[in-house]
């Protein structure tokens, strides 16, 4: 579904389920820009640089090509649920 496609069958629910699903959205949308401005930052490392990932209170090494893949699938995982 697209975007303005969800919008409308929010707007023919009612109030309870329409501020639900208007918070989803918004929820989602923030999601997508936050690993897509982690997407640009990982295009832009240089091939030599080290790469964190947090997990929980712990900072794990990560490959540079497994971190943008994930954040690329994360990205594909928030389209298909907007």
């Amino acid at each position: 579904m697209t975007l303005n496609l969800l919008l409308c069958v929010a707007l023919a629910l009612d109030d309870a389920d329409h501020s639900k699903m208007v918070n989803t959205l918004s929820k989602l949308g923030s999601q997508h820009n936050e690993n897509d401005m982690v997407l640009k930052e990982l295009e832009l490392v240089d091939d030599e640089a080290k790469v964190f990932k947090l997990i929980g209170p712990v900072l794990i090494k990560q490959d540079l090509d497994e971190a943008k893949a994930n954040v690329e699938k994360r990205l594909q995982y928030i389209k298909d649920e907007m």
